[in-house]
């Protein structure tokens, strides 16, 4: 799939702790790529997915590793 290859191009630049889990609604897919792939979310590499997959299909989501009471 070349739009794969296009997304892990874009997110080799951006090394760092964070995962990325891919939702592809058409195929009912959810995709969590390995830990090579995380990534360093900042405002660059989001403008970039934004610009690319558009801003409606790109979301951070922040989970807390603290059990709650």
């Amino acid at each position: 799939m070349e739009n794969e290859q296009k997304l892990y191009d874009l997110l080799s630049e951006y090394d760092g702790n964070d995962s990325i889990v891919i939702y592809c609604e058409s195929e009912k897919v959810i995709k969590r790529l390995p830990s090579q792939r995380n990534i360093q979310v900042n405002d660059q590499i989001l403008s970039k997915l934004y610009e690319t997959y558009g801003k409606l299909n790109i979301r951070i989501v922040e989970k807390s590793i603290e059990k709650h009471m």
